[in-house]
C-alpha cells in the first residue's frame, strides 16, 4: 500500500514569504481517481477557504511524485510575470491527500498515517510551526516575524538594492519597490496566526451510535457551518456490512441542504426479521458537493461517520451522572476562557442534550453559558467577573433522546481576571500603523452573538460597528477611530501625524531611541447584537433592525509610539557604543562636502532619517557645518586656521547626531575623520555619500568681511542647493562577469576573493575585501589594455527644483565630464592622466529628477605603467539651456571616486600590491 514519504514546500527553501510550490513523495507510483473531485483538498486555516488546486503525477527513480498547481481565486496571489509565480496568500494552510482517490498500481489505497493498515487520508500542516504557513515577509521559516527577518530585507532599503527576490515580491511583478518596501514593514512583526478558522465546511455526523430492530429508526445529519443562498447537493457512498433493503430501507445516495438552512437528515430506518443476528453497521461517506466553489467544502475530518445496528434491548435507561464533582481553572483568567465539562453520561451511549441554570447561586445569572451538544462550560463575557473570583454550584440538566432527564448541580471556581483585562489599562501601537483594541472573548460564544469592540463617543453613546470617529484636538485631526465589522476597534494615525506633531512626541527613557505620544483616554465597550424580539443574533453586518446589548467596559489610554529606532545599514565600518565611524575622508582648505547619512542609516518604521546635531572636534574653528532642519544632510565647509599669515588646515573630527525625530537625542552617531596629509593620501578617497567640491569649483569661496548682506545671503542659498544634489559611482569591467571574474592569456583574476595569477599569485585580496564598492578589473598585454574599466554614474537632481512647475524647470542638456587617474601619469613629471568627456541629454528627459552616465575610466588607449589597485576621481558639471539671474543657480560641479584593480603581464610583480593599496 503507498504511504507518503516526504511532503517538500518550495523545493525544500527556508522561507515562507511567498508559498509557490508543494510536493508530495510517495514511496511507489499510484494512481489518481479525480472522480468524486480533486484528490487532494488545500484549506487556508487561517480563514477557512478552500484553494483551488490542480496536480500532476510524474515518476521519478519508479516513485511517484504530486506537484499541487495553485488555481486562480480565493488565497491565491497571481504571479505576473515568469520570475515571480503564483503564491497562496498569508496564512496557515493543511493539506489533506484523499485516500479514496490515490491508490497503487494493483489498486491498494493509500496509507495516509503510515500504520500498515490502508485506508487512511495522508494530512499535513494546519499549525504556523508544521512549515505549512505562507507570511509575507517570513524570510527565515520560523514560524515567526522578528528581527532574524528584518536582518534579511533591511539591505534592500539602501541603493542600490541587492539582487531581486520573489519571495520579497508582494504584488508579484517582478520588480521590487516602495510597494514591497511597505509591505515588509507592515509584516515584519504582525503575528502568524496559529488557530484553526473554518468557513462554509460540510460533515457528517450520527444521531446515535446504535439503533436496535425490529421497529427502530436512526440518522446521519449532515451539517454545513453557515447557510448558503442556493441549494447544495451532496453525494455519499454507503458502505458498512449491513446490506440495503435486507437490514434497512436502501438509502439514495444524494441528500440536499435547501438555501438558507444549514442540515439535513439522512434517515436510516431498520427492516424487522426473524434472526438473532451480530451487530451489524451502517456507514456513509461524502464524496463531492454541487455546487462547490471556494466558499464551501467537505470537512477534512468530518466526512464518514457510522452507526451500529443491534438486537432490540429490553429498555432504555435514563442518563446519569458524578455527583459531588468541582471544575476550576488556574487562574488568572480571561473572559471566554473554557471551565470544564458536565459530569454527566448516558448508560445507553446514546448523546444528551444539556441545559443549566444558576438559580439561588452566589453565580450570577449569565455569566455561565454551556454548549447544549456537548456539556462544554465557558466564561461569558455578558457580566464582569466579581472582584477577586468567585465560587458556586451550577445546577444542570442531561436529556436523552426519548426525553429521559437527569439534574444535578457542579460546583465550579472562576478565579480573577488577569490584569490584562482590568478596569484601566494601556494599549501601544505604531504611530504609522496604529491601534487594534479587541474586547471580544477568546472562546465562540455558545448563544451566537456577534460581538463588536467599539467607544464611547462624546455623548455617551457607542460608536455603531461600520462608523468611525475622528480624534481631533485644537483643529488637528491626529487620527480616527473606526468600529469595525469584524470585531475590532482600530485606530488609525494621520499619515503625517509624526511629521506634523514632532514637538508632541516625547523620549520614552525606557527604550532606548523610542519616542511616544499618549492620546486622551476612551471608554471601550465590548457590544452584542440584539435582534428585534430582544434575543442574542449573529448578524453581520448589522442591519437596520439591529440593537446592542452593552457587555463590558474597559478604560484604554491610546499610546503611539516611533516601535524602532534608527539603525544601521552600512555594515563596513566600526560601530561601538552607538557610534559608526568612517575610515578617514581627505578633506583640504575650501573643501565643501555635502553628507548624506541615509547612506549608513535606516529606520525600521520608514520614518525619514535626519542629522539632528553635529559637533566638530580638534578644533571646532576649522570646520563650519551646516544642519538644515529635518534634514538626512549636513554640510562641512573646511575653512581653516589663521597660522601666521595664512589659513591652513590640518584634520578635524566631525561627529553628526542621527534620529527620526529632532528632539529625540538617544539615537546614533556617524564619525567622520577629515584628514590633510600634505597631499599623501588618496585624493580619489570620497566615501559613498559623500559629494565632494573642490575649492577652484567654489562661486562663493570669495566671501569676505565687506560682502554685502544679499551676497552673503546668495552664497547660503547656493550651498543649500549643492547640498541636495547627490552624485554616485560604481566600477565594473566591461564583457565580464563581475561576481566571478575573469581570464586573458595566462593572467586570471577572481572578483569574488581578489586573487590574480600571472604565473604566481598576487596579493590582491586583502584590497578586494577593504573596498566597499565592486571593482572593474582589467588585464594588459604589454602597453595594451584587454578590456575597459566603465563607472556607472547616478546623478539626483535638487529637490526643490523638482517642487518647482514643471514649465520653471531648467532643462539640462548635457553633462561635462572629467576624469582623473590620480595614480597613472602621462610622463615622468608625474602629471595625472586626465579625461574629459560630454553626454549629451535627450530632450524627453531634461527635465527629469535622476540622470545615469555610463563613463570610460580606463580603455585601449591609455598607457598604464604599472600594476595594482588604483584610484580615480569623477567631477560631472550639469550644463543647462537657460541661464540664471538666482545665486542659488549658480554652477556647480559634483564629484564622485572609485578604484580599478588592473595587472600588466609583462611588468606584474607581487611587490606591486602591497600593503598601502589597502589603506
Amino acid at each position: 500500500m503507498p504511504i507518503v514519504e516526504q511532503t517538500i514546500i518550495n523545493d525544500g527553501a527556508a522561507t515562507r514569504s511567498s508559498l509557490t510550490k508543494i510536493e508530495f513523495r510517495l514511496d511507489q507510483p499510484v494512481l489518481l481517481d479525480s472522480t468524486h473531485g480533486s484528490p487532494i483538498t488545500l484549506l487556508n486555516t487561517t480563514t477557512g477557504t478552500i484553494v483551488g488546486t490542480s496536480i500532476s503525477n510524474s515518476i521519478v527513480d519508479g516513485k511517484s511524485r504530486l506537484t499541487l498547481g495553485f488555481l486562480p481565486g480565493n488565497s491565491v496571489i497571481d504571479g505576473q510575470v515568469p520570475v515571480a509565480p503564483s503564491t497562496l496568500a498569508n496564512g496557515v494552510y493543511q493539506l489533506r491527500l484523499h485516500s479514496d482517490a490515490v491508490s497503487s498500481l494493483a489498486g491498494t489505497p493509500l496509507d495516509g498515517n503510515n500504520d500498515g493498515v490502508a485506508g487512511d487520508d495522508y494530512v499535513f500542516g494546519g499549525y504556523r510551526f508544521d512549515q505549512s504557513h505562507r507570511w509575507f515577509g517570513e524570510l527565515t521559516g520560523d514560524g515567526l516575524n522578528n528581527n532574524s527577518d528584518l536582518i534579511v530585507f533591511v539591505p534592500y532599503f539602501g541603493e542600490p538594492p541587492p539582487p531581486y527576490r520573489e519571495d520579497m515580491d508582494l504584488d508579484r511583478d517582478g520588480v521590487f519597490d516602495s510597494t514591497d518596501k511597505n509591505g515588509l514593514i507592515s509584516s515584519v512583526f504582525a503575528p502568524i496566526p496559529t488557530q484553526l478558522r473554518p468557513a462554509a465546511i460540510v460533515d457528517v455526523q450520527r444521531f446515535s451510535g446504535e439503533v436496535a430492530e425490529p421497529d427502530s429508526q436512526a440518522a446521519f445529519l449532515v451539517s454545513m457551518s453557515s447557510p448558503r443562498a442556493s441549494d447544495t447537493v451532496i453525494q455519499y457512498t454507503v458502505g458498512g456490512d449491513a446490506i440495503g433493503g435486507t437490514d434497512y430501507v436502501s438509502l439514495s445516495g444524494t441528500a440536499t441542504i435547501l438555501a438558507g438552512q444549514t442540515s439535513v437528515s439522512i434517515d436510516v430506518t431498520v427492516l424487522p426479521d426473524s434472526q438473532i443476528e451480530a451487530p451489524e453497521t451502517v456507514a456513509i461517506t461524502l464524496i463531492s458537493i454541487a455546487p462547490g466553489g471556494t466558499t464551501v467544502g467537505l470537512s477534512p475530518t468530518g466526512r464518514s461517520s457510522e452507526i451500529t445496528i443491534v438486537e432490540a434491548p429490553t429498555g432504555n435507561q435514563p442518563p446519569d451522572f458524578f455527583p459531588g464533582q468541582s471544575l476550576s481553572q488556574p487562574g488568572p483568567i480571561s473572559l471566554g476562557s473554557y471551565l470544564g465539562r458536565i459530569p454527566a453520561y448516558d448508560p445507553d451511549g446514546d448523546s444528551l442534550t444539556y441545559a443549566i441554570s444558576t438559580g439561588s447561586s452566589s453565580l450570577a445569572s449569565g455569566l455561565i453559558s454551556v454548549d447544549p451538544a456537548t456539556g462544554d462550560l465557558y466564561l461569558r463575557d455578558l457580566v464582569p467577573l466579581p472582584t477577586g473570583g468567585t465560587t458556586g454550584a451550577l445546577s444542570f440538566t442531561a436529556t436523552d433522546p426519548l426525553g429521559l432527564q437527569v439534574s444535578g448541580t457542579v460546583n465550579i471556581t472562576i478565579p480573577e481576571l488577569p490584569e490584562t483585562v482590568s478596569d484601566d489599562y494601556r494599549d501601544a501601537g505604531s504611530h504609522r500603523y496604529g491601534i487594534t483594541f479587541d474586547l471580544r472573548p477568546a472562546s465562540v460564544s455558545a448563544d451566537g452573538e456577534t460581538l463588536y469592540t467599539t467607544l464611547l463617543k462624546p455623548d455617551g453613546n457607542p460608536l455603531s460597528p461600520g462608523q468611525t470617529l475622528d480624534d481631533v484636538q485644537g483643529g488637528y485631526t491626529y487620527g480616527s477611530y473606526t468600529a469595525g465589522l469584524d470585531g475590532v476597534l482600530k485606530y488609525t494615525p494621520n499619515e503625517t501625524l509624526y511629521a506634523d506633531r514632532y514637538f508632541s512626541f516625547n523620549d520614552d527613557f525606557a527604550l532606548t531611541g523610542i519616542s511616544r505620544l499618549e492620546r486622551p483616554q476612551q471608554t471601550l465597550v465590548l457590544l452584542a447584537a440584539i435582534g428585534s424580539s430582544g434575543a442574542a443574533v449573529a448578524t453581520n453586518p448589522p442591519t437596520s433592525a439591529t440593537t446592542y446589548q452593552r457587555l463590558a467596559e474597559r478604560k484604554a489610554t491610546p499610546r503611539l509610539t516611533n516601535t524602532q529606532p534608527v539603525g544601521i545599514a552600512d555594515g563596513l565600518f566600526s560601530y561601538d557604543f552607538g557610534v559608526l565611524t568612517t575610515r578617514p575622508v581627505f578633506a583640504q582648505l575650501n573643501d565643501l562636502l555635502s553628507i548624506d547619512v541615509s547612506q549608513w542609516f535606516i529606520d525600521p518604521d520608514g520614518d525619514k532619517v535626519i542629522v539632528q546635531g553635529a559637533f566638530a572636534g580638534f578644533g571646532s574653528d576649522n570646520i563650519g557645518i551646516d544642519v538644515q532642519s529635518e534634514s538626512s544632510k549636513a554640510l562641512i565647509d573646511i575653512k581653516g586656521d589663521v597660522f601666521g599669515s595664512s589659513q591652513q588646515f590640518d584634520q578635524a573630527t566631525v561627529t553628526l547626531y542621527i534620529s527620526d525625530h529632532p528632539f529625540v537625542s538617544t539615537g546614533p552617531e556617524l564619525e567622520i575623520p577629515l584628514r590633510d596629509f600634505d597631499d599623501a593620501f588618496p585624493t580619489y578617497d570620497i566615501l559613498e555619500g559623500i559629494t565632494y567640491l573642490k575649492p577652484t569649483q567654489r562661486p562663493d569661496l570669495n566671501e569676505t568681511s565687506s560682502s554685502t548682506p544679499a551676497e552673503i545671503a546668495g552664497n547660503a542659498a547656493w550651498r543649500q542647493r549643492f547640498n541636495e544634489w547627490r552624485v554616485s559611482s560604481t566600477t565594473f569591467a566591461s564583457g565580464t562577469d563581475r561576481a566571478q571574474g575573469f581570464t586573458s592569456g595566462n593572467t586570471s583574476v577572481d572578483l569574488t576573493t581578489g586573487n590574480a595569477k600571472v604565473a604566481q599569485t598576487l596579493p590582491l585580496s586583502d584590497a578586494f575585501d577593504e573596498l566597499s564598492i565592486p571593482l572593474g578589473g582589467l588585464i594588459y598585454s604589454g602597453d595594451l589594455v584587454d578590456n575597459k574599466s566603465l563607472a556607472k554614474v547616478v546623478i539626483d537632481r535638487p529637490a526643490s527644483e523638482l517642487n518647482l512647475p514643471v514649465a520653471t524647470i531648467r532643462a539640462i542638456d548635457r553633462f561635462d565630464v572629467e576624469v582623473t587617474l590620480a595614480d597613472h601619469y602621462v610622463n615622468e613629471a608625474s602629471t595625472p592622466v586626465v579625461r574629459t568627456y560630454q553626454f549629451p541629454v535627450a530632450t524627453v528627459d531634461r527635465k527629469n529628477g535622476r540622470f545615469e552616465l555610463t563613463v570610460p575610466i580606463i580603455d585601449k588607449s591609455t598607457d598604464v605603467r604599472d600594476s595594482g589597485v588604483f584610484g580615480y576621481q569623477i567631477s560631472v558639471k550639469p550644463h543647462y539651456t537657460t541661464t540664471s539671474t538666482d545665486p542659488a543657480d549658480r554652477p556647480v560641479t559634483l564629484t564622485s571616486s572609485g578604484r580599478v584593480a588592473v595587472v600588466k603581464q609583462t611588468t606584474v610583480k607581487p611587490a606591486d600590491f602591497n600593503s598601502a593599496d589597502t589603506s
